[in-house]
């Protein structure tokens, strides 16, 4: 166990949570997304097409769409299967997330004669949005009793200005709340603590409670499935220990089988939904025309995904390279868990065939794991307080900088300064530190080829120079 460097009766941390879920919720207001467009478009569609098409059209065939053909694209977005049967693409964790927002909408909708109650109205979008913020307080009210294990309520509060603020947290708690990854920052954060306390006490109680939380993980994405290893690993630093954690869960194998059985419980509604809309019990729904979304292990695009300027994650969230500096000042119980969990997860992350992951600020897919970076940042932090004031300030300084060009970059992003998915090297450069865009803007950016994408090919080189050569 690492001793805090610094002690405080106030629980700053909490009162970090709070600000920042309450400034996002302000600005979720502020911007009112819902007059300039539907929050529930694009992968929102297929996250949360079970919701009406259960619980108002009755009809999860989607048959509906038959009498209602503009539906399709307004909509549902269903894929097809061999059998040209209708499937909503996505699993339907994230519908059973949104689900109070959901109902809350429609009873906003049948209140309000004006507004029509079909799910997709501006009740329904509204209330959603609401999910965001929500969602985030409270990942880092369970992030922040994790963390305390480690280091003070002064250090969390200061990881969670950073990890939230510092990153593209903040836009993705705000305007993009509907999208998966604000939820899964909350589920990450959630199943962190629950960890903690199995491994703690291995009580039924922590068990039916993680039971249920994996099921969930892994029914909003099931490669969150990963996730389990740094249950596996937790407490793991050497040979010695790895034994004894296998002794540990042979004595517990009954809560470990009913872990795992309710984990399973939870994902039984999805198995049905496959076996009732396609015949089969799983069903690979990611398809996209004539191709199926895959993998390519083979190839992974590592430095594109880190480093381009298309989405390179820590160019658009540069403060990360704090936290990650910080994993390497990790607990020993924790030495083998998340360095092993995060590395393969980032290796599954970019080897999607569209590892830029379509329209987005910076890289979304890496937010999911910031409960687990935040302890980087922590660990980075109670080093920092213990440096001499010099050193403090200087550093400090740079932090600063850091954390108000991270801000800026996603004011950019909200304006529209950095493009969704096309930004170039020259359009980077060409627009740093700008507050508009330049009369060329269009011309220099680099549109990815999305179809050689699918088939594994390299689908562009982020470099304007080629561009040159190619006209």
């Amino acid at each position: 166990m690492l001793s805090p460097p610094l002690s405080s009766s106030r629980p700053w941390a909490k009162i970090a949570a709070y600000s920042l879920a309450i400034s996002l919720m302000v600005l979720v207001f502020s911007c009112q997304k819902w007059l300039m467009a539907s929050p529930i478009m694009f992968d929102i569609w297929s996250y949360y097409a079970y919701l009406p098409a259960t619980f108002i059209e009755g009809d999860l065939s989607l048959s509906f769409l038959d009498e209602h053909p503009e539906y399709i694209d307004l909509y549902y977005q269903p894929v097809y299967t061999e059998d040209g049967d209708r499937i909503i693409k996505m699993s339907m964790g994230l519908a059973v997330i949104y689900s109070p927002y959901f109902f809350l909408g429609h009873l906003w909708a049948h209140l309000h004669t004006g507004m029509a109650a079909n799910g997709f109205s501006q009740p329904y979008q509204i209330t959603l949005m609401l999910a965001g913020p929500i969602h985030l307080l409270i990942g880092l009210l369970s992030l922040r009793k994790f963390l305390l294990a480690y280091v003070c309520e002064k250090v969390v509060a200061w990881t969670f200005i950073f990890i939230v603020l510092g990153s593209n947290l903040a836009y993705y708690a705000s305007n993009d709340g509907p999208m998966p990854h604000v939820h899964n920052f909350m589920l990450f954060s959630l199943f962190l603590r629950g960890t903690q306390l199995w491994f703690r006490e291995q009580s039924w109680k922590h068990t039916i409670w993680l039971g249920l939380l994996s099921g969930l993980i892994v029914l909003v994405r099931p490669n969150n499935v990963l996730i389990g290893l740094s249950f596996i690993f937790f407490g793991v630093y050497h040979w010695q220990s790895l034994k004894a954690q296998l002794q540990l869960f042979w004595n517990n194998a009954p809560k470990l089988g009913s872990l795992l059985a309710l984990a399973f419980l939870v994902l039984l509604p999805q198995l049905f939904y496959w076996k009732y809309v396609s015949g089969d019990w799983i069903c690979y729904s990611y398809k996209n025309g004539q191709y199926t979304e895959g993998f390519f292990f083979d190839r992974p695009k590592i430095y594109l995904g880190l480093f381009s300027y298309t989405k390179g994650w820590l160019l658009y969230s540069p403060l990360m390279i704090v936290a990650i500096l910080g994993l390497f000042r990790l607990p020993k119980g924790l030495r083998w868990a998340f360095p092993i969990y995060l590395l393969l997860n980032s290796y599954i992350i970019l080897s999607w065939w569209c590892w830029w992951y379509g329209g987005s600020f910076g890289h979304r897919a890496f937010i999911d794991v910031y409960p687990f970076l935040s302890l980087g940042f922590a660990l980075f932090f109670q080093a920092f307080f213990n440096w001499s004031r010099l050193l403090r300030w200087g550093v400090g300084s740079v932090l600063g900088v850091f954390l108000a060009f991270s801000m800026f970059q996603t004011w950019q992003y909200i304006e529209g300064i950095i493009h969704w998915d096309s930004m170039s090297k020259k359009t980077y450069w060409d627009h740093f530190l700008r507050t508009e865009k330049t009369a060329d803007y269009e011309e220099w950016l680099i549109i990815p080829d999305y179809e050689a994408a699918l088939k594994g090919e390299v689908s562009y080189w982020n470099d304007y120079r080629k561009k040159e050569e190619k006209e």
